[in-house]
C-alpha cells in the first residue's frame, strides 16, 4: 500500500507486507451563498475516513505477536471563501 500504511516496506530488517482489510469513505459538503450579482461567500468541508485491519504473523516479528491490528485515520478539512465575478 502506499497511501500512508505505516505497515509497508522494509522494518528491523524485514520485509513487511502484510496481509491486510481495508475500508475507506469520504464526505464532502459545499454551501454558497449568493451576497449580490457578483459577490458570493461560501464555506466546504470533506473528511476522509480510513480503517485498516492488518494480520500480525509470526513472520512479521517486529510488529510482536501474531494478532489482528486495526489502525483507523481521519483527516477533516474545513474551507471558507470569497468569490466575485468581474462583470464589466
Amino acid at each position: 500500500m502506499s497511501n500512508g500504511s505505516i505497515y509497508n516496506g522494509t522494518i528491523a530488517g524485514y520485509n513487511v507486507g502484510l496481509d491486510s482489510d481495508h475500508d475507506v469513505h469520504q464526505a464532502n459538503l459545499k454551501l454558497e451563498i449568493p451576497i449580490s450579482r457578483s459577490l458570493t461567500v461560501g464555506a466546504d468541508g470533506s473528511v476522509f475516513f480510513r480503517r485498516s485491519r492488518y494480520n500480525v504473523t509470526a513472520d512479521t516479528p517486529a510488529f510482536g505477536p501474531p494478532r489482528r491490528q486495526t489502525i483507523t485515520q481521519r483527516n477533516p478539512e474545513a474551507r471558507l471563501f470569497l468569490a466575485w465575478t468581474y462583470n464589466h
